[in-house]
């Protein structure tokens, strides 16, 4: 029962704070340079953009692809080191949400 009531808390918070965080994908290497990536981040960002209600499109990834991202159009907002784990640094960066 106490799940249920951190769960609906939790769900809640999200709609006020209004953003949506788009989640790491891991593409095989040899995959790589053929924009199965970009072409799987632009999906996600062409849904987000039907959600009215959500303002930011949040991104938290590494210093090994957030050259990708700002390519997609995405700001980088902070740096932590070894945020993930050490050598891993966390990357945070967002984008406004363009509604269609």
């Amino acid at each position: 029962m106490e799940f249920d009531k951190f769960y609906s808390s939790s769900v809640g918070m999200l709609r006020i704070l209004k953003f949506m965080l788009i989640s790491w994908d891991i593409i095989k290497p040899s995959e790589h340079g053929k924009g199965i990536g970009r072409k799987l981040t632009q999906h996600r960002i062409q849904h987000i953009h039907t959600r009215p209600d959500i303002e930011t499109i949040v991104v938290r990834t590494s210093q090994h692809t957030y050259k990708f991202y700002e390519k997609m159009g995405f700001k980088l907002l902070k740096v932590e080191k070894d945020y993930w784990a050490k050598g891993f640094d966390l990357y945070e960066m967002e984008q406004p949400n363009k509604k269609l």
